[in-house]
């Protein structure tokens, strides 16, 4: 008889658990289109997220202001905000004011004014850069771009056209015209 019982009960619980989850969400975040040709799937606004890897560990965190997404599985986001976490920490944090999500594709490609926050992997210094367009594949762990991009950090700066980064293992190339003006450090005389 209690065997019996025990599936019901569950259903129930279960059924409660889904109307208080409802109650509790937050109906002002909801933004209707008004878009007759183009139709979202849903839109979320103040959006944060986090991908795992395949090991149950945290990959990419990511912040979004308003992130809009099709029946096509394209979708937008604007100031948007991307840690990638590689072997260590979070060596890179890249941001831009819109992304967009090509359809039915993983990889998102950051447009505006991108910018870039990480550490040189020959030496860990703290760099920044900037560029106009860069490509985010989370499964091969890599960021890229064929633009130019301006290079700054204490010790040199510069310019390439291009880049590569595989924030998984640390790996970073500056692909095309690279040129670094590095910075000597003062030596006391005797």
């Amino acid at each position: 008889m209690k065997q019996k019982l025990v599936i019901p009960l569950l259903l129930f619980a279960a059924a409660i658990g889904l109307f208080l989850t409802l109650q509790h969400l937050d109906q002002g975040t909801l933004v209707k289109s008004t878009s007759a040709d183009a139709t979202p799937r849903y839109t979320l606004v103040d959006a944060e997220w986090t991908r795992y890897d395949a090991n149950g560990d945290p990959a990419l965190l990511g912040q979004a202001s308003q992130i809009v997404y099709m029946d096509d599985q394209s979708g937008t986001a604007t100031e948007l905000v991307v840690d990638v976490l590689g072997i260590g920490g979070a060596p890179w944090r890249l941001s831009a004011p819109t992304a967009v999500l090509p359809a039915a594709q993983r990889k998102f490609e950051l447009t505006g004014t991108v910018d870039i926050a990480g550490r040189w992997p020959d030496n860990g210094e703290a760099v920044r850069a900037r560029t106009d367009q860069l490509w985010i594949d989370p499964d091969t762990h890599q960021f890229y771009t064929e633009s130019p991009v301006e290079w700054d950090s204490v010790s040199r700066s510069g310019t390439s056209r291009g880049m590569h980064a595989d924030w998984r293992y640390k790996a970073l190339q500056l692909l095309h015209d690279a040129n670094m003006t590095y910075r000597m450090k003062a030596t006391p005389t005797p």
